[in-house]
């Protein structure tokens, strides 16, 4: 018997909505999902066809806003509901919450905007999962409106979020001036606009990967700039920014007994966290020692006391060629 996504694929796409499977801990079951398109949800329904879940992006690529109420608290939906106008379809999460459907008017996620209330935005960039999903612990399901209601979104009124003041343009590094073909533009680009674009709109971060670009030796192409900046932005835009991480933190037990067993396993695991930090894997190559100023018999060591300690460890060992770097993953985090 087909599962719920390839059963209810084609009803969300009679409605522009291009969907796709959801696994365990209602994470997508695909890479890519950002950029699933109707075409490609209809490949995914006939080969998945086990999936009970299904979501969607919400924002620009669903015409779907929703405001998600972290909280059983009905209470809490209706005063959100006062606030912000009556939505076509409410949904009822598996775990007792819910979520409101409104149209997309350039809503951005924003994560907790209103601090004192447990509400999440999900605008461009989020996504949700769509009734009538079916978890371990439960399914989602509309318990207001009708499924034909996507026609019928309205926008959001009264949208009120605090504002976050823009940083002022910090100025362009003088090494991009030498920048020129095949000596990593495109790095160099995306780095300058994650640092300074945290927290822009997409114009914003448009801004300023053209204004950078033209200090190049051989400035990019103008489209190569704004896929550049398209994904600097939406990395940003979902919390993924992690050029502007203020600190590191590491937990005071993992410190303690890294140091008793190996000390620059702890300075390893520090750099590991500042570039890696919020990345599920990462490359991790001899190279590194050499920039940390180590030799490769200490830092092997490092590296090796944090495997053993199950800070780290290898999902390929690389190795067969230039193009096949070792690539590592987390293991305990704390």
């Amino acid at each position: 018997m087909s599962g719920i996504f390839s059963r209810w694929q084609p009803r969300y796409a009679e409605h522009g909505i291009a969907t796709f499977p959801i696994g365990e801990a209602k994470k997508p079951r695909i890479r890519g999902w950002q950029k699933v398109g109707l075409r490609g949800s209809t490949e995914l329904a006939n080969k998945f066809g086990d999936a009970d879940a299904l979501g969607y992006v919400t924002g620009r690529r669903s015409n779907v806003t929703v405001l998600d109420i972290d909280t059983t608290d009905e209470r809490v939906a209706a005063d959100a509901i006062r606030q912000h106008g009556q939505p076509a379809i409410i949904t009822r999460t598996a775990s007792r919450k819910f979520h409101l459907l409104y149209r997309y008017n350039g809503e951005r996620r924003r994560i907790r905007p209103w601090p004192e209330l447990p509400i999440d935005l999900l605008g461009d960039n989020g996504y949700a999962l769509a009734a009538p999903s079916k978890l371990a612990t439960g399914s989602y399901e509309i318990i207001h409106g009708h499924f034909d209601d996507l026609d019928r979104l309205a926008p959001l009124a009264d949208l009120d979020l605090p504002r976050m003041a823009s940083p002022p343009i910090a100025p362009v590094p003088p090494k991009f001036a030498a920048m020129r073909a095949g000596d990593g533009r495109n790095n160099e680009l995306w780095e300058r606009c994650m640092r300074a674009g945290a927290d822009r709109d997409l114009n914003g971060m448009l801004e300023i990967a053209h204004t950078a670009n033209q200090l190049f030796k051989e400035p990019l192409m103008d489209a190569e700039v704004v896929k550049i900046a398209t994904s600097a932005w939406q990395h940003d835009a979902a919390g993924l920014n992690f050029f502007t991480r203020p600190r590191v933190m590491l937990n005071h037990d993992i410190v303690d007994a890294l140091t008793a067993e190996n000390s620059d396993a702890v300075a390893l695991l520090v750099v590991l966290e500042r570039y890696h930090g919020g990345n599920s894997r990462f490359v991790l190559a001899n190279e590194m020692a050499a920039k940390m100023g180590w030799g490769l018999f200490r830092w092997r060591a490092a590296r090796d006391a944090l495997i053993a300690a199950g800070q780290i460890k290898c999902l390929q060992p690389g190795g067969r060629g230039p193009n096949d770097p070792p690539i590592y993953a987390w293991g305990l985090k704390g």
